[in-house]
Parts: C-alpha cells; structure tokens; sequence
C-alpha cells in the first residue's frame, strides 16, 4: 500500500475526486441556451419595431397627413419650393408642399388652387422645353 506521502497510481475507475460536479456540466449549455435566446428575441423586436416605424434611408418620402395636418387656404405660388405625393400605402392621398423656409404643408390634390398651381407650373416648364 501507498503510504501517506506517496502518489497514488492512476486509476481508469472513475471516482468522486476526478468528475466535474454534475450541476457544472449542465450549466454551461443552459447558459448558452439563455444567450441565445436572448439575441434571437433582441433581433426580432429590433425588426418589428424598425417595421412598426416605416424606417428607410429617405424618412421624408413615406410621410403621410391626417384631417389636422391640411393647409384650407391657398398657398402663394412665391412661397412654394416644391411638392411631391404622399406614400400610396397612405390612409388619406395628399401632396406635401414645401415652402421657402423649408417647412411642410400638406395640401388636398383636389383644391382648385393647387390645380391651377401644378397647371401653371407645366405650362411654364412646356415654354421652358423642361416638360415631356
């Protein structure tokens, strides 16, 4: 027999002293799982929320306007920088006008005023040779 100071010879049984505690090993893949799981649902609220907000690289395009947002009176032609539609995919079709100073207004398509407006504007551009 060994003595009290002496090595003792390998054994290919295991024993208690040479397995990891059961509760180690069992740890680490619940870790990962919860990891995971983790940037699996990161991700996904990440892509309904950017969905949720219409995000793209040209924010302005897909804005749209509400009963409250419409400008009732005429705008002077002077005033206007330019306009352009709303996102088809909006609830009500407008035109977003803007103005010198670069503030937006949104405009019913429909009014008299801005179909006289977008008239004379093509028939300025025709004279011009600018319209096809």
């Amino acid at each position: 027999m060994a003595g009290e100071g002496e090595a003792r010879p390998f054994s290919a049984t295991p024993t208690c002293q040479n397995l990891p505690a059961a509760g180690a090993r069992a740890e680490t893949p619940r870790l990962e799982m919860k990891v995971a799981s983790l940037a699996l649902v990161t991700l996904l609220l990440a892509a309904l929320w950017m969905e949720a907000h219409s995000f793209s690289f040209d924010r302005k395009r897909n804005t749209c306007c509400y009963a409250s947002n419409f400008v009732r009176k005429p705008i002077s032609p002077q005033l206007i920088r330019s306009d352009r539609p709303t996102d088809r995919r909006c609830s009500r079709q407008a035109v977003i006008v803007v103005l010198q100073r670069g503030k937006e207004v949104c405009v019913d398509p429909s009014a008299e005023w801005f179909k006289t407006y977008k008239e004379n504007q093509k028939n300025s551009l025709k004279k011009l040779g600018l319209w096809v």
